[in-house]
């Protein structure tokens, strides 16, 4: 490269000390060239590199330096070769290396060397897009896999440079799945469901200072990186683990809110659902009726529907007319509404419902038994209405209910014992109904 630069020069000053000076930089450019083969040559002997890259660098990096001698035997004196020629074997000498070298790159570093830490105006021109935290959605939870979106985009940046297809070092290719849970010539990398006893969380643990340390080269795991690394180990190593399939830690869950902005708490089901907007028509027909009608949200179609007034009571068929917005209504208030058992029926066929107010209303076991197979149910107010056991039945199999109220009612300590038996993870709130029996009980005794 230096002699190239150097021939601009003495193609200009038309001196002797200049040609002098281009024919030794081409003699130490070849000395030079030959020197790195052999070491290169050394190197590859190791193994772990992608035999195409390796036998191009191998092969441009001699005819490179054989191009050199040339160069020097031509403006050294020693060679008669026409001007056209001499400019031929220099540009021929400039390309091979700087092809040599490009792909000496490749091989130690990765082949997004170039652009993996350039500015990221640079980054833009060549349309490289790093994969990093920040240009990853994680607005699904539910889609999102361990692997593939959290771990393997780790391994790329921090690993794939010593251990991927162009470089496998040590034998060991993290590129995909099965070359990194083979492992490399000393063995396995990763014990599935065991992230202590996996060599590579040790290795990324232990001292820095450790020849056994990795990263050898560019930034190390982070704290974060190295949490979630070891928690998809302990999880089974598995590519098709969703992150909604695990029991998400709460540490792990507060990295990935902080590292990720990653919120792995359940969402709504009105936050992750969608329907069409509710018909004029329909509106004003419920609104004509005394309900008042209110979108939940500016980006949403669902609605929540009420008595206009506090208390009002609303007769049986007004209630028939809430079907005509089944697809939107699902926040509906009916307490203290003087409803009836067969007025639950209509409800019942309200599919999009995620939160049911009841209480203070004449209800027994029969009109809780319309509300079977309401899919989307999350919370269930009942307070003060005569339910009693059996209506827990139909409680226990709503699918998705959250939350339930119960308190005031016919319903016994054992029939609660047993819905949290059949339902651990619900709310059931009962008030200090029993929490006053069980004391005078304990004072009884």
């Amino acid at each position: 490269m230096l002699a190239g630069l150097l021939e601009l020069v003495a193609s200009r000053k038309k001196d002797k000390k200049w040609d002098d000076a281009v024919a030794l930089s081409f003699l130490l450019g070849g000395i030079g060239g030959v020197a790195a083969a052999v070491c290169g040559w050394s190197l590859a002997a190791e193994g772990g590199y992608d035999p195409a890259t390796l036998s191009w660098h191998r092969w441009l990096g001699i005819i490179s330096s054989g191009l050199g001698f040339t160069a020097w035997l031509v403006k050294s004196g020693r060679l008669k070769l026409s001007r056209n020629i001499w400019l031929g074997i220099v540009g021929v000498c400039f390309l091979g290396i700087t092809i040599t070298g490009h792909l000496g790159g490749n091989l130690t570093h990765g082949e997004n060397y170039l652009y993996q830490y350039a500015p990221g105006i640079v980054q833009a021109l060549v349309g490289y897009e790093p994969d990093t935290a920040a240009t990853r959605d994680f607005s699904s939870p539910d889609s999102i896999l361990i692997y593939t979106d959290l771990i393997q985009p780790v391994l790329e940046q921090k690993c794939y440079s010593c251990h991927s297809d162009a470089k496998s070092q040590g034998g060991l290719n993290m590129a995909t799945l099965v070359g990194l849970m083979e492992g490399g010539e000393h063995g396995e990398v990763i014990t599935a469901g065991d992230a202590l006893g996996s060599e590579m969380v040790r290795r990324v643990t232990i001292n820095p200072t450790s020849s056994k340390y990795m990263p050898t080269k560019g930034a190390p795991m982070t704290f974060t990186e190295i949490n979630l690394l070891s928690w998809w180990i302990d999880a089974g190593a598995d590519s098709s683990l969703h992150l909604t399939d695990e029991e998400v830690p709460d540490h792990i869950k507060a990295l990935l809110m902080r590292d990720y902005k990653l919120d792995t708490r359940p969402k709504p089901y009105v936050e992750t659902a969608h329907t069409s907007p509710i018909n004029d028509d329909t509106r004003k027909v419920l609104e004509d009726a005394g309900f008042s009608v209110s979108v939940l949200a500016a980006n949403s179609n669902f609605v929540e529907v009420g008595p206009k007034t506090i208390r009002g009571q609303m007769n049986s068929d007004q209630i028939a007319l809430l079907p005509q917005a089944k697809d939107q209504i699902t926040w509906l208030n009916l307490g203290n509404a003087g409803l009836k058992d067969d007025d639950l029926k209509a409800i019942g066929e309200l599919k999009e419902l995620t939160r049911l107010r009841l209480e203070n209303n004449a209800l027994t076991d029969a009109g809780i038994a319309h509300l079977d197979g309401l899919p989307h149910l999350e919370s269930l107010n009942v307070y003060a209405t005569g339910i009693t056991d059996a209506a827990l039945d139909v409680i226990a199999r709503l699918p998705n209910l959250k939350r339930v109220y119960l308190w005031q009612t016919q319903v016994s300590e054992q029939g609660i014992e047993a819905l949290r038996a059949k339902r651990p993870g619900m709310m059931i709130d009962t008030g200090f109904q029993f929490a006053a029996q069980t004391e005078q009980a304990e004072q009884t005794e």
